[in-house]
């Protein structure tokens, strides 16, 4: 498997097809998490959520590409929360996986 491609949110329509996977989009979770302590913050838990999309005739390497995302995620401070595989509805011939991650980052003095 070559190194898929990279997105910060989502491709457009015309890119969404099987010849294309796998490909990876990265997007923000709202919200503002974090912990405080004398009216400021000392640690914020920032959260992603990383998708990707494998063609179903390459199944057998998609362990290994989760791996790869939850071992950068991991090296980063992130760690997956929630993960999900399921058919794309759009492209049948994809299986998309959605794994929500959280990280940790501290405050700087």
């Amino acid at each position: 498997m070559s190194f898929p491609y990279v997105f910060v949110g989502t491709p457009n329509d015309t890119f969404h097809t099987t010849e294309n996977a796998p490909w990876i989009r990265i997007t923000r979770i709202p919200g503002d998490e974090f912990d405080s302590a004398d009216d400021g913050r000392i640690i914020e838990y920032p959260r992603l959520q990383i998708d990707f999309w494998i063609a179903k005739e390459k199944l057998p390497e998609l362990g290994k590409l989760e791996s790869m995302i939850y071992q950068i995620m991991h090296n980063a401070n992130f760690e997956r929360y929630y993960v999900e595989h399921a058919e794309d509805p759009d492209t049948p011939t994809l299986t998309m996986v959605q794994g929500n991650y959280e990280g940790f980052i501290p405050e700087e003095e």
